[in-house]
């Protein structure tokens, strides 16, 4: 041509007079749509324009998992047969976008092949995931959706469905009841049905009571002595400890934009029983104690950074003493406390509804009387707050699990707020129960003892 002459390889060109052989599929048969866990039976042969029917050594079956735009062989090359059995699993890959493809190849005695195809296609089911009520996280194989949604899943196929045991919705709190099957793990596998199916899950709204916040004390300590706590420059109650300043002050007129401390203080309050992982999330430095037990000890130049505690176990509707102390050097400033119950997903922020700067705050069991004991569990000494708004004469008897008063303290008190300090270091560990009686009634707190 106009670009010039150029000349190939040398190779061979065979040419023949045979045909090629056809090779026919008759299972599974077209149209065919199969479930996850069945077995599909393959039948198939081979005839040759010159040989007549293909001997069956000459057969070569392969099955393709074919997903999306790809393939996984599955099965074969298996030679020598006219037919076999597919177990199709039900673990495996989760999406809808799959299906299975057979192929027959025949050779003749010549050497020519041919190859025979068929695409099985699944049976698809519509999985309905939703909560009561909506708008809680849902778990299908560990991605997380938000109810209600829908996950297309093969029919037969083992999916993993789970809640978080406690939730919340807005300002409410949630705690996990049962499925819709009756079942009351929050986490179930199921087998996909044939057909569309609603999975729900039902939780069982939590009474919440009304918190104040903690009692938070802000400080202009020296230059870069950050272990140092002068008088607080700023006290105040802040709803949740959830804040980022930047590059401001918490206070312009008290405070400076750089080098300050706070200290929030007071009593947090679970409201169900169960394993609390409390988290920090700071820049700069972090310590967070509750209970008495340091948590998190973070006290140091830092960007902003998540930091978790071990899963602490809590008894719901108990006050334990909690603190955080931070302190902001150069740059943005931010801290949050949040904490993650009973094995969730998503950390929250502690919540106003959990958080009190007195832990007789907004605790009103009597008509006349606020009581509440701390820390629980204990090992030796047991604090016991009451406040009373009329004169009172007012018992207290500390009874062990099989009801024996094993502590009792009576006297006569007027108005005011009270605190008595028992020491229960030298009985067996073990459930107690608190009672307080006045005019003839009877409060109760349930408490541990444990070991030193």
């Amino acid at each position: 041509n106009s670009e010039g002459v150029d000349t190939s390889l040398e190779v061979v060109l065979r040419v023949t007079s045979s045909q090629r052989p056809q090779a026919i599929i008759f299972s599974p048969v077209e149209n065919t749509f199969y479930r996850a866990g069945e077995q599909l039976v393959y039948v198939g042969a081979a005839t040759d324009p010159e040989d007549g029917d293909v001997n069956p050594m000459a057969l070569k079956w392969r099955v393709q998992f074919q997903h999306e735009n790809h393939y996984h062989p599955v099965l074969g090359p298996l030679t020598g047969i006219e037919e076999g059995v597919f177990d199709i699993p039900q673990t495996g890959e989760l999406s809808d976008e799959v299906w299975y493809r057979f192929l027959l190849t025949a050779t003749d005695q010549s050497g020519l092949s041919a190859t025979a195809v068929r695409d099985v296609y699944p049976r698809k089911v519509n999985l309905q995931l939703q909560t009561k009520p909506l708008g809680l996280p849902i778990f299908a194989d560990g991605t997380a959706y938000i109810s209600p949604d829908t996950v297309v899943s093969v029919v037969g196929m083992f999916r993993q469905v789970s809640v978080p045991s406690v939730g919340s919705v807005g300002d409410s709190l949630y705690v996990f009841s049962h499925w819709s099957t009756g079942e009351t793990a929050n986490t179930q596998l199921i087998e996909a049905p044939d057909t569309n199916t609603a999975l729900t899950a039902y939780y069982t709204a939590y009474h919440v009571e009304a918190g104040t916040g903690l009692l938070a004390k802000y400080y202009n300590p020296p230059t870069h002595v950050f272990d140092y706590w002068p008088e607080p420059s700023m006290t105040r109650i802040d709803s949740v400890v959830n804040f980022n300043w930047n590059d401001s002050s918490p206070n312009d007129s008290l405070l400076g934009n750089t080098h300050y401390m706070v200290r929030w203080e007071g009593f947090v309050r679970p409201d169900i029983d169960g394993d609390i992982v409390f988290q920090t999330f700071s820049d700069d430095g972090v310590r967070l104690w509750v209970n008495g037990q340091l948590l998190v000890n973070k006290w140091d130049y830092q960007a902003p950074k998540t930091w978790s505690s071990v899963p602490v176990s809590l008894e719901g509707g108990h006050f334990y003493p909690i603190k955080v102390a931070y302190f902001q050097a150069e740059g943005g400033a931010q801290c949050q406390l949040l904490w993650k119950i009973n094995g969730g997903v998503d950390s929250m922020v502690i919540p106003t509804t959990n958080l009190y700067a007195d832990p007789l705050d907004n605790k009103n069991i009597g008509d006349n009387i606020l009581f509440d004991v701390f820390p629980n569990p204990v090992s030796d000494l047991l604090n016991i707050h009451f406040t009373l708004d009329t004169p009172e004469r007012v018992t207290f008897r500390l009874v062990n699990a099989l009801g024996q008063t094993v502590r009792e303290y009576t006297d006569n008190y007027i108005v005011g707020r009270y605190e008595h300090t028992l020491h229960v270091g030298q009985l067996a560990a073990g459930v107690y129960f608190m009672h307080i009686t006045y005019q003839g009634r009877s409060q109760t707190k349930r408490m541990e003892i444990v070991p030193w």
